[in-house]
This record gives C-alpha cells, sequence and structure tokens, in this order.
C-alpha cells in the first residue's frame, strides 16, 4: 500500500482514508465505486485541474494493489438504526463539537 494513505476504510461502496500530501494535515480522500468504475471522488486538497488529484489516485492504486488492508465498516444505516433517538442527539452533538462548520447542515 501507498505509504501516504493512512486510515484506509471501505463502507458499501465507498472508499475513504487519508493522504498525506505537502500540507501538514493530511487530505481527506474518497471514492465512491460502480459496477462501471468510479462514479464520484472528493479530496480536500486545493487541485482544480481536470481529472483527478494524485491524492485520489493513490487511494486508488492502494484498493487496486491491496484491499485487505481496507478496514470494512457496516453500511451507515446498519451502525444507526439500533441506537436509540438519545443516543443519536448526543452523537451528533459530538460531531458538532468536533466539527463546528456542520451546524448549517
Amino acid at each position: 500500500m501507498a505509504k501516504a494513505i493512512l486510515d484506509p476504510v471501505r463502507q458499501g461502496m465507498e472508499l475513504r482514508a487519508e493522504c498525506q500530501g505537502s500540507q501538514y494535515e493530511p487530505y481527506q480522500v474518497s471514492a465512491t465505486l460502480t459496477g462501471k468504475g468510479v462514479g464520484g471522488t472528493r479530496c480536500t486538497c486545493p487541485y482544480s485541474g481536470a481529472g483527478i488529484c494524485k491524492h485520489l489516485v493513490a487511494l486508488l492504486l492502494a484498493y487496486i494493489h491491496d484491499s485487505q488492508v481496507f478496514r470494512v465498516i457496516p453500511p451507515l444505516d446498519a451502525l444507526l438504526t439500533p441506537r436509540s433517538q438519545q443516543e443519536l442527539i448526543a452523537l451528533i452533538g459530538e460531531m458538532l463539537k468536533r466539527y463546528p462548520d456542520l451546524i448549517s447542515v
């Protein structure tokens, strides 16, 4: 696996990881796989050129070359369905503490 890819996860058909780049903080990368290839991608780097950035290429190559290192987690609905309303409210509260910008969502 590429050494730049950190904590790779597969959740359903979505791949997510952090990718060490030129900044101090790693970039957040994700790619959604479809039956025909890659359906969508996202990276927090400032790349604005045509195609996908090198961080997403690293994520996809890591998956192609060693998919076993990706930690598999259940789909979001399977994780949240058994939770009570109080647990979900507490979870959202914790998320907002960590990521205050989510309040607008």
